[in-house]
């Protein structure tokens, strides 16, 4: 197995600020790992050959190393809370994976952006409807929001608050097969479209 960094404990990490041009996998792992202080185990065998994606932003360290591995066929799993283990996803299941049921994933989109919107609006400070809000959300196995990336345009200080506001938040399972991230974008149209914040 490969180390590539101490494993360092401690309460969850904040959002980084990463700048990871793709490169050979194992190269931008040894960069994420020193730049988030966690430990990452995999076989070489693994990562031979293989190219990351590009990691642009503001992210989580989850969220990042989602991305990073976008496309390497590799899984990521904490072990702890400072630790990763990599592993080859099973080709079985990469082949038998079955798109959602429209009508499933149009429910979830529904409950998920319903939720997002509650909870945002439950926080009177981020100011819902009058600046633009990206997010990018992945659900973890319980249904509630994992690794999370926001961007508020032109209010980067309202975006640990979104971030709070909704890490952790419940909104259900995500139906079998569906892609992620879920992408969200809340406009100041799109919040008066719904009747604003209650």
């Amino acid at each position: 197995m490969h180390l590539a960094a101490p494993a360092a404990p401690g309460r969850a990490d904040p959002p980084h600020t990463f700048a990871l041009p793709s490169q050979p996998l194992h190269q931008a792992l040894q960069q994420y790992s020193r730049q988030t202080r966690l430990s990452v185990f995999y076989e070489t065998t693994l990562v031979a050959g293989k190219h990351s994606r590009p990691v642009q932003g503001v992210y989580t360290a989850p969220a990042a190393l989602a991305e990073l591995l976008a496309d390497t066929a590799l899984a990521a799993r904490f072990t702890s809370q400072r630790t990763i283990v990599l592993t080859a996803e099973p080709a079985v299941a990469r082949m038998t994976k079955k798109p959602p049921e429209p009508a499933a994933l149009q429910q979830f989109d529904a409950v998920l952006r319903a939720r997002i919107a509650h909870a945002l609006c439950a926080r009177p400070g981020l100011e819902l409807g009058a600046h633009r809000m990206a997010l990018r959300v992945w659900v973890d196995r319980d249904g509630r929001i994992g690794p999370l990336q926001v961007r508020v345009a032109g209010r980067p200080q309202l975006e640990a608050g979104a971030y709070a506001a909704l890490a952790g938040l419940p909104v259900g399972r995500l139906p079998s097969g569906a892609a992620e991230p879920a992408v969200m974008v809340v406009t100041p149209e799109t919040v008066r479209r719904h009747g604003g914040c209650p």
